[in-house]
């Protein structure tokens, strides 16, 4: 079983489905390759740059993930992520760039390239293929945006805070947090009316959440903690300017959003929760479940066969375990043979 668990995770590893995040266009660049019979030959140069347009188009989408990957261009920036425009500007990322994939001749490629070929070609069909599941209605759980936001603006997260400059792109990006609040709202009410929530276990540890990230004193909140941290390399006037801005919007902004969502969550959404638990209870979740487990195992077994897997792994496991008791001439069951 653990060998198998190491296997699904080294797979995994390999492919990324995590989409977050929009921009206002979608570049239209092209890769430049040789056609062959109605399909693209390309080398190895050919196929690198065509993950590297996907690459650049991708972060211009997902700003947050490119702050986390270490790239800086986009630290001013704050996408909404729960809109109908950015899933519609992520499915044309998507199909585009699968189109230009299969388009390609991969007979032609090394066996290296290849292996990369399909992991791409896998990423852009699960990436759309999850886009039939509104994971949109259901935004906000124990590790939503909220969460990262908090962590960045506590000076610990991926957003720097060395110079005047990252000072101001944080302020950008944070004073769009009311925006993301409003469309999460509107989408978990559309979900309550479809029959899509997250369980109410959930959803009161995460009214929990809010509350410890909400403060009347925002000089006590952990947001304040990029201006405990501000570097001395910063001049005092500035420094004073950053503050003042920094604390009117965190009494102004911030902190009313995150008062907004916790009193709907605990007011409005709370009492109209579900009581199930797991995927499988939401109206299509034996097939959005299926995907999932598609997704994180990097397999094509469906649920129950993973399950019957698990099973028989276990079962083998514990027959070596008793060939070792039986060796080392063990009195007892497995319980006692543990605590020996």
């Amino acid at each position: 079983m653990i060998r198998m668990i190491c296997v699904y995770l080294l797979l995994a590893s390999l492919v990324s489905c995590s989409e977050e995040n929009s921009t206002d266009r979608v570049s239209s660049e092209s890769v430049d390759v040789r056609s062959s019979q109605n399909s693209e030959s390309v080398d190895a140069e050919g196929l690198s740059s065509l993950f590297d347009h996907y690459w650049e188009e991708y972060l211009q989408l997902s700003p947050l993930w490119a702050t986390f990957y270490g790239d800086s261009r986009y630290n001013d920036q704050m996408r909404n992520m729960f809109s109908t425009e950015h899933r519609e500007q992520m499915r044309t990322l998507h199909e585009a760039y699968l189109d230009r994939a299969r388009r390609i001749n991969r007979n032609v490629l090394s066996r290296q390239d290849a292996l990369s070929y399909d992991i791409f070609v896998r990423d852009r069909e699960l990436a759309l293929e999850s886009m039939q599941f509104p994971d949109w209605l259901i935004p906000i759980n124990q590790y939503s945006v909220y969460t990262h936001l908090a962590s960045w603006g506590s000076g610990a997260g991926s957003q720097p805070f060395k110079s005047t400059k990252d000072y101001e792109n944080w302020i950008s990006r944070i004073a769009r947090i009311n925006v993301i609040t409003d469309t999460a709202i509107a989408n978990m009410r559309e979900g309550i009316s479809r029959g899509y929530s997250q369980p109410r276990s959930v959803v009161r540890k995460v009214v929990g959440q809010f509350d410890k990230l909400i403060s009347e004193d925002v000089g006590k909140s952990i947001y304040w903690g990029a201006i405990a941290i501000m570097p001395d390399e910063i001049s005092e006037p500035e420094r004073t300017q950053l503050t003042k801005q920094y604390r009117t919007l965190l009494a102004d902004t911030v902190m009313p959003a995150h008062v907004k969502m916790r009193d709907y969550l605990r007011d409005e959404y709370l009492p109209n929760c579900r009581d199930s638990f797991g995927y499988q209870a939401l109206p299509d979740g034996k097939q959005w479940y299926a995907h999932l487990v598609k997704v994180q195992t990097t397999t094509r077994l469906t649920p129950e066969e993973i399950h019957e897997i698990g099973k028989q792994e276990v079962a083998r496991i514990l027959d070596e375990m008793r060939e070792v008791m039986a060796a080392v001439h063990f009195e007892g069951d497995l319980q006692d043979f543990f605590r020996y």
